[in-house]
């Protein structure tokens, strides 16, 4: 991602942050508005959303207490909301990497040597429940000898996955 790319992303996160509550003292670093707002707080489904947002951009811009403070609040929420959240984020990049032309195995070997093997395993889960319902004869021949390559486990659902198997043993 460039400078000026990471700059606008940066801006629109701290406007998102002030208008949400923000990230920073202990009351905001939840997304909940002080008392005094009139506004209704936001939803726990809403509060993980910010939260992960704010994770990520803290982390894009280099604020490791930010980092630690958001996985802390995080892991006080209900751990289905920040699956379920998790897992539409990770759907939409598979996606979006898909559009920009990676092609399965390309993608996991780039995980690969970026994270760990559980950050290669929890991409292979996202690409079998990608293509779950897909016809493989639907398929680009180039794009089946990929996905048969990778040895992708077996997914029952589109949702619900990374609680059933992405992360079990």
């Amino acid at each position: 991602m460039g400078k000026r790319n990471k700059q606008r992303r940066a801006a629109k996160a701290r406007k998102r942050a002030r208008r949400n509550g923000g990230v920073g003292d202990s009351n905001r670093s939840t997304g909940q508005k002080p008392p005094s707002s009139g506004e209704e707080p936001p939803t726990e489904r809403e509060q993980v959303a910010n939260l992960i947002e704010a994770n990520q951009l803290a982390r894009e811009v280099g604020h490791p207490a930010v980092v630690a403070e958001t996985l802390t609040r995080l892991l006080r929420c209900s751990p289905y909301l920040v699956a379920d959240h998790l897992e539409r984020a990770i759907a939409a990049g598979i996606t979006s990497a898909w559009a920009r032309g990676w092609l399965p195995a390309e993608l996991t070997r780039q995980v690969r040597r970026s994270t760990s093997v559980n950050g290669e395993r929890l991409v292979a889960f996202a690409v079998a429940v990608d293509h779950r319902d897909r016809e493989p004869a639907t398929l680009h021949p180039t794009w089946r000898q990929h996905l048969g390559a990778l040895a992708l486990p077996a997914v029952r659902r589109h949702q619900g996955w990374l609680r059933s198997g992405a992360l079990a043993g």
